[in-house]
């Protein structure tokens, strides 16, 4: 498990090799990235302080925290303090503020401000 400071680029592919399988080795032409998160990790996950790009273009920034999933049964990241989630237009997707995700609304909002800086949380 990842555990620190990372990059982490996931991609997928659409060559498939003689054997049926997905394989991103042969055709580097072929592969695609899905998305990029650098930030804290601990156990694999998110936890603290990470931004995310998508391949549509939006950005996920701000402070996370890992918890066990009542639903999942096993831990999962969560927005936990300031977050921000935006489309590529630069847009909103979710208001500015505080975030206090759950196994309900994994960006649950619990109160709405400008987030001036992500320095602290």
């Amino acid at each position: 498990m990842f555990n620190g400071f990372a990059r982490v680029i996931e991609f997928g592919t659409v060559f498939v090799d003689k054997k049926c399988n997905y394989n991103p080795t042969v055709d580097h032409t072929q592969n695609y990235i899905i998305s990029m998160t650098e930030g804290q990790l601990h156990n694999g996950l998110i936890s603290g302080f990470s931004r995310s790009h998508d391949s549509e273009g939006e950005c996920k920034v701000g402070f996370w925290k890992t918890h066990l999933s009542n639903e999942k049964f096993t831990y999962v990241s969560r927005p936990y303090g300031k977050f921000a989630h935006y489309y590529k237009d630069g847009s909103f997707k979710t208001p500015d503020g505080l975030y206090l995700g759950n196994d309900r609304v994994w960006n649950k909002i619990v109160r709405p401000q400008q987030n001036k800086d992500f320095i602290t949380n």
